[in-house]
């Protein structure tokens, strides 16, 4: 198991738990007894506090779970969920889709209750990673996020998400990057397909063309007021208000990257009409 390694690693480097987890909340005690035993059968030096993180990991993760009566979610994780969705509507409006909701909903319950139940998730991520793509499309969501965890730290009862910054912003921006359609995060990108080589062509054109799933991009037949690029293997003749790509040969690999900072472009130019 790579935790396994997780754990060797950390304590080589001289870190060991310094917090508390009431992991016996959700298990039976012979259950309890039977991994701290194995545990200490696998680690030379291992005391009560690592092998509660080892369990408490493994309970978050639903990997083990032996009390039925257990509610897979505690009481804190559940308002610190509400609360996130309730401040998500107030900046982003309220989600048209029931089933979308509940995804996010129970992808926050997790997080909020690994962080409940272990406290300090630096012992296994304390970096948060995000990429100049993600701040360049999605720098609304990440500010968003950023302000929710900074606004815990000022509430005693919501402390432990600001102790859990790295971890949790982590969770926020990459659930909600993964759940919510491209439409919620940008106005459509009408293209028209219109190439010579028959309808077939065009059909391998446009599912190329819809691999850009980060953009929301509108496919359309027939060129009109609304396009924002025509991509073509003719020149026209009347005046086009929109761009064009001009391809006369089945497009290369550059030919791809080309039309990727095209429709980047294309998509910063309308954010700024908004």
């Amino acid at each position: 198991m790579n935790y396994s390694g997780i754990i060797l690693i950390r304590q080589k480097n001289g870190e060991y738990i310094d917090s508390e987890m009431t992991v016996r909340d959700y298990l039976r005690e012979e259950d309890y007894q039977m991994y701290s035993l194995f545990f200490r059968s696998k680690f030379i030096e291992i005391d009560d506090k690592e092998i509660n993180f080892f369990i408490a990991f493994l309970i978050s993760e639903n990997i083990i779970n032996s009390d039925e009566n257990v509610i897979k979610y505690n009481q804190q994780s559940i308002n610190t969920t509400e609360l996130f969705l309730s401040r998500f509507v107030e900046r982003f409006g309220k989600f048209e889709d029931f089933r979308l909701k509940r995804k996010i909903e129970e992808g926050l319950n997790h997080a909020h209750f690994k962080v409940s139940l272990i406290n300090r998730t630096k012992y296994f991520r304390d970096e948060f990673i995000v990429f100049p793509f993600i701040k360049e499309q999605y720098g609304e969501i990440l500010q968003f996020c950023d302000e929710f965890v900074e606004s815990c730290r000022r509430t005693p009862s919501l402390k432990i998400v600001y102790l859990n910054k790295e971890f949790l912003l982590n969770e926020y921006i990459y659930l909600i990057i993964n759940s919510m359609p491209a439409s919620f995060f940008m106005k459509e990108i009408n293209v028209c397909v219109d190439f010579l080589l028959g309808k077939n062509y065009n059909e391998m054109i446009i599912k190329n063309i819809k691999t850009f799933e980060f953009l929301n991009i509108e496919i359309q037949e027939n060129l009109d007021l609304k396009t924002d690029l025509l991509l073509t293997d003719s020149l026209m003749k009347n005046e086009l208000t929109c761009d064009y790509i001009i391809w006369n040969t089945p497009p290369t690999t550059q030919d791809w990257g080309n039309l990727g900072e095209l429709l980047v472009k294309i998509k910063k130019k309308k954010e700024m009409k908004r």
